[in-house]
């Protein structure tokens, strides 16, 4: 479904939004959000009581399920303040061991952790400031997001061989221009280790680049760029404009 219930601060609204743009964009706004999961029914009824006013469990008469006429408490993804990232929780399995977080790197899975329900240390989600509902299940999300990480994953990858391939054409440290890429380098040039250096740097500073919120030109005197090409006058934005890594 592309729609979503957001439980804002004094009004309750649904909008015609995926579930994951909106939790992309809250999590790069470190917006703490709480989603939870509901049936196809429970959001039919959710819906028609928007358009009543608001959601019932804003009642303080209303106290049950039954009353509400849908279950708040299936959390499903929170964030988490102290890791600074976000908890899919399996609200089917409250007790379970293991689990899958979400941050700016994709997705991880950790065995030995806990759901929001029995997590040793609860207050890290006690404090949210947008509560979604969402008919999109656990499993949902979870293949969502691996899916994403994969393609992430395999562009990052593509994107550094082509960079790659690019600083071998232009390698000044030996005389045989180095245009075989990783797979013969070690045939045409034995310096290739400042290449190699190259593919796990850029392939770290793909994934670590939002979260530090680095400038474009990370590399303004080129120092980084000409001490691994023997160049002085190419700039690292020109070398990566073509292959548009910033946007991965």
């Amino acid at each position: 479904m592309s729609k979503i219930i957001v439980m804002f601060e004094d009004e309750d609204k649904e909008l015609n939004m995926s579930l994951y743009d909106f939790i992309n964009e809250q999590y790069r706004k470190a917006n703490p959000i709480m989603v939870c999961h509901v049936t196809e029914e429970e959001y039919s009824n959710m819906k028609l009581q928007i358009k009543s006013g608001c959601l019932h469990e804003r009642l303080p008469r209303i106290i049950t399920d039954e009353e509400r006429g849908y279950n708040k408490f299936r959390y499903v993804v929170t964030y988490d303040r102290a890791e600074n990232n976000l908890l899919i929780s399996d609200y089917d399995n409250p007790k379970k061991i293991g689990n899958y977080t979400i941050d700016m790197d994709g997705i991880h899975y950790n065995e030995n952790g806990y759901q929001v329900t029995n997590h040793p240390d609860a207050h890290r989600f006690g404090f949210f400031n947008l509560k979604i509902y969402t008919t999109e299940s656990y499993n949902d999300i979870i293949a969502h997001y691996e899916t994403v990480s994969a393609i992430r994953k395999d562009t990052i990858q593509e994107k550094t061989m082509e960079l790659i391939e690019l600083i071998g054409k232009s390698c000044k440290t030996c005389d045989t221009e180095c245009t075989g890429g990783m797979t013969y380098a070690s045939h045409f040039c034995r310096w290739w280790s400042h290449i190699i250096h190259w593919y796990y740097f850029l392939t770290s500073w793909c994934s670590s680049k939002t979260k530090k919120n680095m400038p474009k030109s990370f590399c303004e005197n080129n120092f980084i760029y000409g001490k691994f090409l023997d160049q002085d006058e190419i700039s690292i934005d020109e070398v990566l404009k073509d292959f548009n890594l910033l946007d991965i």
